[in-house]
């Protein structure tokens, strides 16, 4: 089966914000050798013994700046340096001991308590070193359970509820959570649904919504919001919430003007 890679395409007419990126993609002649994209690939071979095997993980995780590789499968996380060479695993962790966690459903790399965040469903979140030494506990008191953490910069978190509809700005120091709701989701629950909808690139943290939705947000820690930069312009072929015959789940097309 080929790789289809999509790229620039005509736009239609639509108004956005200033600073907005308006980013067309083609869909009736999509690019079909997908060499280029491949040649850009690294294969990193992962050291193997008894404590290292694993299946498949829900989530992989990769710190350039600290050579880390952090894998989540089965409520478990392994770590290996970024040539691969094993590091450990968290299974010496689980229990219901002070330094323990007995579930977690989601984790990340923390650049700056240099650890990796364990979160549970109710808003706790366990920091271990990469050989898995206890760092910090942080307890936070959300609405409802959570699914995805981020740490936005060495006081603030963000956390996704289960709805993805707002997320979740968390202050370690004062332990206020602060929801900010989002738009521009035309359909949830659609299988278009990430693991990894939280990203730092460089100094900056972005956010990517779960479910149909077109824009690309930037986050913004210091005011607690989001900034909508990319808009991904599917021209003709961007499905409308009147177009889904009732089956729309969110909150519509976000107004940009």
């Amino acid at each position: 089966m080929g790789l289809v890679i999509v790229c620039a395409c005509t736009s239609i007419d639509r108004s956005f914000s200033d600073g907005m990126e308006v980013i067309p993609v083609k869909v009736d002649h999509p690019t079909k050798d997908p060499a280029s994209f491949l040649e850009k690939i690294e294969l990193v071979p992962l050291e193997t013994n008894d404590s290292s095997l694993t299946s498949i993980g829900s989530k992989v995780v990769y710190d350039k700046e600290d050579n880390l590789f952090a894998i989540f499968s089965k409520s478990a996380v392994y770590t290996f340096t970024g040539e691969g060479r094993y590091i450990g695993n968290s299974k010496k962790r689980i229990g219901q001991g002070p330094q323990e966690y007995s579930f977690v459903v989601d984790m990340n790399y923390n650049p700056y308590l240099k650890g990796i965040d364990f979160l549970n469903p109710y808003g706790t979140v366990y920091t271990y070193s990469p050989a898995f030494e206890f760092i910090s506990q942080r307890k936070f008191q959300p609405e409802s359970v959570v699914n995805h953490l981020m740490a936005l910069d060495a006081d603030h978190d963000i956390f996704l509820p289960g709805e993805f509809s707002e997320v979740l700005f968390a202050d370690r120091k004062t332990r206020q959570i602060t929801p900010i709701p989002y738009e521009g989701t035309i359909s949830g629950g659609n299988g278009l649904s990430s693991q990894n909808n939280l990203f730092h690139i460089g100094d900056d943290a972005y956010f990517v919504p779960s479910g149909l939705n077109y824009y690309l947000y930037r986050i913004d820690a210091k005011e607690k919001k989001l900034v909508p930069i990319i808009y991904l312009d599917f021209g003709k072929y961007e499905v409308k919430e009147e177009d889904l015959s009732g089956s729309a789940g969110a909150s519509g097309q976000i107004p940009m003007k």
